[in-house]
């Protein structure tokens, strides 16, 4: 269980994926995919994420460098701690 004053929000969504992105912005339908478009809208809805934008990889050395962790085998037995200091040292040094 996670107390709520280290719990994290999210409030803003980015993705690589630039077609994930275009679909889950645009209006959706009654279609098979369009009723899971709006699922996943809905969700994204109730976690108060307000807005999702594209940033290509590429552009973002946070979201490469996070995601090339994952890979690693010790990856799993960092704690909620280490990552968030990873992630704001990531994002000082994406700053420079």
């Amino acid at each position: 269980m996670v107390s709520n004053e280290r719990a994290c929000v999210v409030h803003e969504l980015e993705s690589d994926c630039l077609m994930a992105v275009t679909t889950i912005n645009s209006v959706v339908g009654l279609a098979h995919d369009d009723i899971i478009v709006g699922d996943i809208q809905s969700l994204i809805s109730n976690c108060c994420v307000s807005s999702c934008y594209f940033v290509g990889q590429e552009s973002n050395k946070v979201v490469r460098t996070l995601a090339t962790l994952c890979f690693y085998d010790d990856f799993p037995l960092f704690s909620t701690d280490d990552l968030r200091d990873c992630i704001a040292t990531l994002v000082a040094a994406d700053l420079l």
